[in-house]
Parts: structure tokens; C-alpha cells; sequence
């Protein structure tokens, strides 16, 4: 008789067990099936079309391949396998549940097709460093990214709409970021307690955002925009660009912040820590250069609540 389905609990806290290898046989696995066990590698037959609960939750995995024919992946699959570091997916995938892979130590995930996202499918992965996003994908799961701490490169889809509510919380990796340009939702929280995060730029596509940002957010936006609306409502800093792709660079004199744009010196803000009497000067010397002062941007001195 052929072996066809692995039993729930199969292998559960079979903790000094190694490499598995399952036969092209096996199309099925059982809730919890290597859960806590000392599996370290293993091969998924093609055939198998999903993962199911904790199936390998807090197991010794250190890779994982899984196969085109997989569609779902289900709640905590992969959860705390602290030693996984390498993860393909398939771009079969319709589904991926929660904390799939939180709590794991890949590296680096792509992802593939167009399945849907529960919420916090690879939060604390404190080691993962990159994303990439296939052009498939059109939305991002809540939490999704949650306290990545070490992620610092997004490789956005180009087709992205949805950014779901908390999605890259407390990455406090990220130092900037450059939105694709067919956003049009940005959930609350999406980039809060990114505490190293200086700027990010919201192309004119984008029509909501929730409370997404930290107050000291520089945001990059197009005159006119959806972007430059919310910025002044919220009485953030932001600067008007021309391309998504330019770079803006922020000096510092003394206790401001500027910008030298067409030959002029725009003040654009006071430094955090600012107090006491600020001078604005006639002219700012930049690279050997002296600039005239001709603008307060917007939001310049909000919330510099120690300044005399």
C-alpha cells in the first residue's frame, strides 16, 4: 500500500530526530505533524497541496522548499523555527494564515502570486534584512512585517494597492522608503515605531492614509497631492519633489534644518532637541557656496514646543 498522509502529531516532540525524507507518495500532512520536533531539513512532495496548523511550529527546520502544488499554508505552520533561514514559496499560493512564519530566522523572503494575507505572518523574524515582492502581489497583510527589526530593504511590487494597518510597525531598520507608484491605501499604524526612519516618499496615486506615521516623518509628496493634504492636516514636515525618484538632502545649521532647492535655502525645520531663541539667517553657506534664505516650509517649527 502506498504511504499517503503523515498523521497530526506524527513526529511532535520527536526531539532528537534529524533529516526527514518523505516519498513522492505522501500528500497529506497532520496538524502538528513535526511540531517541536528536532527535523531539521525535509522535502515536500509535490502533490501536497497545503500546510496545516503548527505542522512544523518550533521544529529544529532550517530550510524549507515548498512545492507548486501547495495552496495554503495555515496558521503558525512554521512559527518559532528560530534556526530557519531559508524559505521558498511557491507562487501557487492562494492563502497564507497567521504567525505562519513569525518568529523564524529567515533572512530574506520573496514573495509570489497573489495569495491572500492573515495578519502577522513573518512578524519578529528578527533577522530578516529583505523583502521582494513579486509585480502579483496588490496587497499586504496587518502586522505582516511587524517589529522586523533588522529589515532595512523593501523591493516594492509595482502593482501594490493595499498596505494593510501595522504592516512594518517597529522595523526599526528602515531608513527610507519609496512607496510604488500605484498605492492608493495606506492603513493606520503602517510605519509606526520605525524609529530610524527619515523619510519616505507617497507618490500622487495614494488616496488614503490612516495615522501611519511617527510625528517625525519626513514625507516626500507632489504638489497638489492627496499626500501634501494629509502632511498639512497632520502638521507633518514634507517636501514637494518632481520625480519619485529624487533624492532630497537634508543639511543642518546650528539648530535648523534646510534644503537648498534653485539656488535658495529653504528652512525646512528645527532639530528635535531645539530650544531657546532661534536666529533665521539671511544666507546659508553650503559646500562653499552662500545661499539666500527665502522660505519656512510648512509644519517647519511644529511641535518644537522648546524653542523661545
Amino acid at each position: 500500500y502506498p504511504v499517503t498522509e503523515i498523521a497530526a502529531s506524527a513526529f511532535a516532540r520527536c526531539d532528537k530526530i534529524g533529516k526527514v525524507e518523505l516519498p513522492d507518495t505522501v500528500k497529506r500532512l497532520g496538524q502538528s505533524a513535526f511540531a517541536w520536533s528536532g527535523v531539521t531539513e525535509i522535502n515536500l512532495p509535490e502533490g501536497v497541496t497545503e500546510i496545516p496548523k503548527r505542522a512544523f511550529a518550533d521544529s529544529k527546520l532550517t530550510k524549507i522548499e515548498i512545492p507548486e502544488t501547495v495552496m495554503w499554508i495555515w496558521d503558525e505552520a512554521f512559527a518559532g523555527c528560530g534556526n530557519l533561514q531559508e524559505v521558498t514559496l511557491p507562487d501557487s499560493l492562494e492563502f497564507i494564515g497567521m504567525i505562519a512564519f513569525a518568529n523564524t530566522g529567515v533572512e530574506q523572503i520573496e514573495l509570489k502570486g497573489n495569495p491572500g494575507f492573515a495578519s502577522y505572518i513573518f512578524s519578529s523574524c528578527s533577522r530578516l534584512e529583505k523583502v521582494v515582492m513579486a509585480d502579483t502581489i496588490t496587497e499586504l497583510g496587518s502586522n505582516m512585517f511587524a517589529y522586523c527589526e533588522n529589515l532595512k530593504t523593501i523591493d516594492w511590487s509595482e502593482n501594490m494597492e493595499r498596505i494593510n494597518g501595522e504592516a512594518f510597525v517597529g522595523c526599526s531598520g528602515l531608513t527610507e522608503v519609496r512607496l510604488p507608484s500605484k498605492v492608493k491605501y495606506i492603513d493606520g499604524g503602517v510605519f509606526r515605531q520605525c524609529t530610524n526612519l527619515e523619510q519616505i516618499m507617497i507618490p500622487p496615486s495614494v488616496e488614503e492614509i490612516g495615522e501611519a506615521f511617527d510625528a517625525s516623518i519626513i514625507i516626500l509628496c507632489f504638489e497638489g497631492s492627496y499626500a501634501q493634504q494629509y502632511a498639512e492636516e497632520q502638521g507633518l514636515r514634507y517636501i514637494l519633489i518632481e520625480d519619485e525618484n529624487e533624492e532630497v538632502e537634508i543639511s543642518q545649521y546650528g539648530q535648523l534644518e534646510y534644503i537648498v532647492r534653485n539656488d535658495e535655502v529653504v528652512i525646512f525645520s528645527c532639530l528635535p532637541e531645539a530650544e531657546g531663541d532661534i536666529v533665521i539667517p539671511a544666507e546659508i553657506e553650503h559646500e562653499g557656496v552662500k545661499y539666500p534664505v527665502t522660505e519656512i516650509a510648512a509644519s517647519a517649527f511644529a511641535r518644537c514646543d522648546k524653542i523661545g
